[in-house]
């Protein structure tokens, strides 16, 4: 009650409050996480993909690139705006050659904006 009566001093009410947050969720970019696992290993590789994204309307399509010294790979996935999970099950690339490696996960929106997180990793 007590921080109600201090934004009521403000000339701010809790209408306004949600309003912001609201127009503050919708304009930031969506959270969009990586986890790569392992960031090294041993020729023959096997490496593990995880792609976590907030669930949003605008969410069209997530791109996961593995590229190596003679190795490239793109998968991608469409995803149903609010409807897509928010855990994507793993992507698995197997067999991997000796090298260093980078790994870009894309979320495409609908207005045509991504929204890129990338990660190196080793083989020996």
């Amino acid at each position: 009650m007590r921080a109600f009566r201090t934004f009521r001093t403000l000339g701010v009410g809790l209408g306004s409050l949600l309003l912001a947050q609201l127009f503050l969720r919708a304009t930031a970019p969506p959270r969009l996480e990586l986890e790569v696992y392992p960031r090294v290993c041993s020729v023959p590789c096997t490496l593990r993909v995880r792609v976590r994204v907030d669930p949003r309307e605008d969410n069209r399509q997530i791109t996961v690139e593995v590229s190596g010294p003679d190795y490239n790979s793109v998968s991608s996935v469409l995803v149903d705006g609010v409807e897509a999970p928010h855990t994507l099950p793993f992507f698995w690339y197997r067999d991997l050659p000796a090298g260093d490696y980078e790994v870009a996960v894309t979320l495409l929106t609908t207005s045509g904006s991504t929204v890129t997180r990338a990660q190196t990793f080793e083989v020996r």
